[in-house]
């Protein structure tokens, strides 16, 4: 095995990529002495970083125990654009007409919906809805998930659905909660959400 300090190639240092021999810390550096420090080591093969989500997920939430704020956010990771509220919504919708589901209409093995604006594909599944015959009669929903706060959001949120489905606002309830820290949610590696829907048949 090759000593890490003769290996060739260049390593993530303090903010900057540089060659693996220059990756040195001093023997009184505060956080190898007393770890108040944390690290995450990731792999790349063939160009892809292996379980990047999980990795850095992992970083953040050690960080945190150690009080150590990381200057950055992580967003949720999707074919689309991974908005899963929209996405819980749209699976609702054609769920109570046995459409099947999201991945159904819009597989994520279609470079198509790749980056795919979410409100589109919503307003896809709606049409389908009353293709059916029917229309909207209300939407609930609950957002799971630790940060942000999502209150001062809400009120933007269902309106821009509302518009997207063209119903009144009162047709539109958002909901938000934590899993008081449980889980992979409370672990802040994730977010759920559930939607029900009614629907009417248009007379």
């Amino acid at each position: 095995m090759i000593p890490y300090d003769k290996r060739s190639g260049k390593i993530w240092y303090n903010n900057e990529l540089v060659e693996w021999a220059d990756a040195n810390i001093h023997i009184l550096n505060h956080g190898l002495h007393y770890a108040s420090c944390v690290f995450e080591g990731e792999r790349v093969y063939e160009g892809s970083i292996f379980k990047l989500e999980e990795h850095t997920s992992r970083l953040f939430y050690s960080a945190k125990r150690m009080g150590i704020t990381i200057p950055y956010t992580m967003g949720l990771h999707g074919h689309s654009d991974a908005d899963a509220l929209l996405h819980a919504i749209t699976d609702a919708l054609l769920g109570a007409l046995a459409l099947g589901d999201i991945g159904t209409h819009f597989p994520d093995t279609d470079p198509a919906y790749k980056g795919a604006d979410s409100a589109l594909l919503l307003a896809k599944a709606y049409e389908l809805v009353g293709g059916g015959g029917f229309s909207l009669g209300n939407i609930d929903a609950t957002i799971v998930m630790e940060r942000p706060k999502l209150l001062p959001y809400i009120p933007a949120m269902r309106e821009r659905i509302a518009v997207i489905l063209a119903v009144e606002l009162n047709q539109v309830s958002i909901k938000a909660t934590t899993s008081e820290r449980m889980g992979f949610i409370g672990r802040e590696e994730g977010a759920a959400v559930m939607a029900t829907v009614l629907i009417k048949k248009n007379s």
